[in-house]
């Protein structure tokens, strides 16, 4: 095993900045290291939706989250979108991708105001093994084409739904989904608004098992029916007891759909290289395994290991495929070195 490191110096932020920038200094070979010692990453989830994912203080996020790592140890939610500036400071994990306001196909496309890139584009940059989907509610409060309209080209509500999982599915067939029935809209909400609830949840479980039968790993959750003995605040929003019951119908679900042992994505696979995914559990480690630093035709990194960093997050939640750290009140330094598979890839490595 051939080690070699590289000092990173972070530049402190202001929280609301979200991530520090990582810059790369300097690069140098050593002579000599030994391989950290190293557990699997936690799992990637990623939760989509709008504002009701979104939330208020953490929303169902944070009590599922708590769950989860109850459960079977720390997750890794993740998005584009975060809840830093509302979620509960004890809430260490607020990456999400609730877009407040957006339409199904707004939340597939990205377009709108939140200026997101597309759902593939969001895939690719998380990589996650589990997709949970609560989405519709905009479209049943802007009353937006349940049936669809063939003149402007717009697919009925269930098709936009189906767009969005298919997009997913073609992405990674591997992703576990789980799409959800729609939590109850109420009064103030408009009764049409909750009409066009009702009709479009009694459309996703044909969605669902249209894919089952295809062989892919797609799940149905019913959000709606235990949510009708907690009314919304503003018809539209769960308060805090109502979030809890979505966690609690989120976190059933996913014990039943879910493996054992469910793993993340190879993040490997896209330059041809196998690797695991890994953070070390001796020092703090901001990141393990990029793959873009060793080329295809080599074969896997044996492992990466960071000394001196002093981000404000635990260091196995920022295994997201870019060397990134959340920031704290001061610049600091921190080294990274990588333990290559001479053995596996005697030619060496190209990492430039």
């Amino acid at each position: 095993m051939q080690p070699f490191s590289f000092s990173a110096l972070v530049r402190a932020l202001p929280l609301a900045c979200a991530l520090a920038a990582a810059s790369l200094a300097s690069a140098a070979v050593s002579a000599a290291g030994t391989p950290p010692k190293v557990q699997a990453a936690p799992l990637r989830i990623m939760l989509i939706g709008d504002s009701i994912t979104e939330g208020d203080a953490g929303g169902y996020r944070y009590p599922l989250f708590q769950k989860i790592s109850a459960a079977s140890g720390m997750p890794n939610f993740v998005g584009r979108r975060n809840g830093r500036l509302s979620d509960p400071p004890e809430f260490v994990d607020d990456d999400h991708e609730g877009y407040s306001a957006y339409r199904i196909d707004e939340i597939t496309s990205g377009i709108g105001f939140w200026s997101a890139p597309p759902i593939e584009t969001r895939l690719h940059d998380w990589d996650p093994a589990i997709v949970t989907i609560h989405a519709g509610t905009n479209d049943a409060q802007q009353h937006y084409h349940f049936g669809g309209d063939a003149t402007l080209g717009i697919p009925s509500a269930i098709d936009r739904l189906d767009d969005m999982v298919s997009r997913i599915i073609a992405y990674n067939p591997a992703i576990y989904i789980i799409v959800s029935q729609i939590i109850p809209a109420n009064p103030p909400a408009s009764e049409t608004t909750q009409a066009y609830i009702l009709g479009l949840n009694s459309q996703i479980p044909g969605l669902v098992e249209r894919h089952r039968a295809l062989g892919h790993r797609v799940y149905l959750v019913d959000q709606y029916t235990p949510m009708l003995d907690h009314p919304n605040p503003d018809g539209i929003h769960p308060d805090a007891a109502g979030y809890a019951v979505m966690a609690e119908v989120w976190f059933q679900a996913m014990m039943a759909a879910l493996p054992s042992k469910p793993v993340n994505p190879d993040p490997g696979r896209f330059w041809g290289l196998h690797q695991v995914d890994r953070f070390s559990t001796v020092t703090s480690t901001p990141w393990t395994l990029q793959p873009n630093l060793i080329r295809a035709g080599s074969q896997t990194l044996a492992g990466v290991e960071t000394t001196g960093y002093q981000g404000s997050h635990p260091p196995a939640l920022l295994n997201d495929g870019s060397q990134a750290a959340y920031s704290n009140d001061r610049d600091y330094a921190s080294t990274t070195t990588f333990t290559l598979n001479t053995t596996a890839a005697p030619q060496g490595y190209d990492i430039t």
